[in-house]
């Protein structure tokens, strides 16, 4: 297995307050009965929309496709199929959030009561595509060998329902006409806050977002090499909670997951399940305050060779005006007080053409990594001893 290459990105974000969620339920999920079409000319436009009349389509259960031995209903070969769902609710009082999963081979779009909700490899948003449309790549499905499907958290999904009937429906487009596989297995999972179970229960793969916020305030950064749907990886609070996890991925690709993290120290674990890449090594991601002797001396000399000569720093003054910030780069704000009482601000300006995560070297089994503005933090005596402030303190 080829190694890949993970790493957690800082966002300047706001974290959200957590969700009032009693549990998950599946909405859609495996066997679940569609209306299905394999078309032999271009649906009509509306076809996806809940007042479509879709008599005279097939109906099966999901999944559909061919070849991969993770279908339900058996369709010949085929360069697209059509599917629709429809299920009613009462009420939407009680839906908090929204959670839509798909497992396919090779592209899809996704709609909900006509309202796009996910796509991939399938042209641009809201883009239509021709029924016997070929697509410019393939893609495999994941969860036969164990991966984990794409994942949609559905933006105030109680708004893109109705009381009464509503309808999901999704096209899937194979790579071409002489493909070996199709696959299209949707999943649509509902947050409700209240402990009536109303519809199934979700899939023992299934994962609920452990924090559903607008704002994320980091992003896991993906970038895999060879045998990606291998890949795995968690990411958990130093008492072993987990806050969040993936597994199962496209092969040299990048991925990318908005996560929310309060301030504190946590650990991450990659993970290789067939056993021959990782074998169960943690990455620990430390802070400023975490730093020992090992790893002192590597990172006064990362520092001095090559984040010093990159720096720019910018001394705070009453008497002259703020410089104009760049959008190209990132800035670290510093306080600096002398025992007299007085306060003094700097900016750190940090390019963006600086490595944002640095690999530290190994100790043992484990390996360990650190953000650039730890770094700098740690090395604040190094960054200002060359100015005559009489200053002390850094915060």
């Amino acid at each position: 297995m080829k190694i890949a290459f993970l790493a957690i990105f800082s966002i300047p974000l706001i974290l959200l307050a957590q969700s009032n969620i009693d549990h998950w339920e599946s909405i859609v999920t495996d066997g679940t009965d569609w209306m299905y079409l394999l078309p032999d000319e271009q649906p009509v436009a509306n076809w996806m929309t809940a007042d479509y009349d879709d008599l005279g389509w097939n109906e099966g259960p999901s999944g559909f496709g061919y070849s991969d031995g993770d279908d339900n209903t058996l369709v010949p070969a085929t360069t697209s199929i059509y599917i629709r769902h429809e299920f009613d609710l009462s009420s939407l009082d009680d839906i908090e959030a929204g959670v839509f999963n798909m497992d396919y081979d090779d592209g899809f779009a996704a709609y909900l009561n006509g309202v796009e909700i996910a796509r991939e490899n399938l042209g641009e948003p809201g883009e239509t595509i021709a029924w016997d449309a070929t697509l410019d790549a393939d893609h495999e499905a994941v969860l036969y060998s164990g991966g984990y499907p794409d994942t949609y958290v559905l933006d105030d999904f109680a708004l893109l329902l109705t009381e009464g009937s509503n309808t999901l429906a999704v096209e899937i487009h194979n790579v071409g006409l002489f493909s070996s596989d199709l696959t299209a297995r949707p999943f649509l999972h509902v947050g409700y806050t209240v402990e009536e179970t109303i519809f199934s229960d979700t899939p023992d793969w299934f994962i609920p977002p452990s924090e559903l916020c607008d704002d994320p305030n980091y992003t896991v950064v993906l970038s895999t090499g060879g045998w990606g749907n291998e890949f795995g990886w968690e990411l958990l609070t130093l008492d072993g909670v987990l806050i969040d996890e993936g597994l199962g991925y496209d092969d040299y690709a990048t991925f990318e997951l908005p996560v929310c993290l309060a301030d504190d120290c946590y650990q991450f674990n990659m993970i290789d399940t067939y056993g021959d890449g990782w074998n169960g090594g943690a990455f620990h991601i430390l802070n400023e305050s975490d730093i020992t002797e090992i790893h002192h001396d590597f990172i006064k000399n990362y520092f001095l060779q090559v984040i010093s000569p990159a720096l720019v720093i910018i001394i705070l003054n009453e008497e002259v005006a703020l410089p104009e910030l760049k959008d190209s780069a990132a800035y670290l704000t510093v306080k600096m007080s002398n025992t007299n009482g007085n306060d003094r601000f700097a900016l750190i300006e940090i390019s963006k053409a600086m490595d944002r995560f640095i690999v530290l070297p190994s100790v043992g089994d484990s390996q360990y990594i650190i953000m650039v503005d730890n770094i700098l933090r740690y090395c604040l005596d190094d960054i200002f001893n060359i100015f005559d402030l009489g200053i002390n303190i850094f915060c």
